[in-house]
């Protein structure tokens, strides 16, 4: 498995990849714990972990729900590549009074 998302540089997006590429999601976090309590991609759910989905044609909009050990503690939203590799996507303070984050994707 490869890295299939890369960091737009259009100003409207945050995200490319190529439509039905497969994509898995982590957080982690250098301290404290962190995880995805719920993942929404295009409007539905996506079960998990792992949290797999496929990218489908067009702008869509994907949902990362957190929970982290503190509120401040800075996370990595990863692509796992597979083979032990992943790839940093973005990374964010933990706010426990909006534990959401929403991205677009274009594919």
């Amino acid at each position: 498995m490869a890295c299939n998302l890369k960091v737009s540089t259009d100003p409207t997006l945050d995200f490319e990849g190529t439509a039905g590429a497969s994509v898995t999601l982590k957080i982690t976090t250098k301290t404290g714990r962190a995880d995805i309590v719920h993942l929404r991609y295009d409007g539905g759910a996506v079960s998990g972990p792992p949290f797999t989905f496929t990218l489908k044609s067009g702008v869509k909009v994907l949902v990362v729900l957190t929970e982290a050990s503190a509120a401040g503690l800075l996370l990595e939203l990863r692509e796992d590549c597979g083979n032990g590799s992943d790839k940093l996507l973005t990374t964010f303070p933990y706010d426990p009074t909006n534990p959401a984050r929403a991205y677009f994707i274009q594919s």
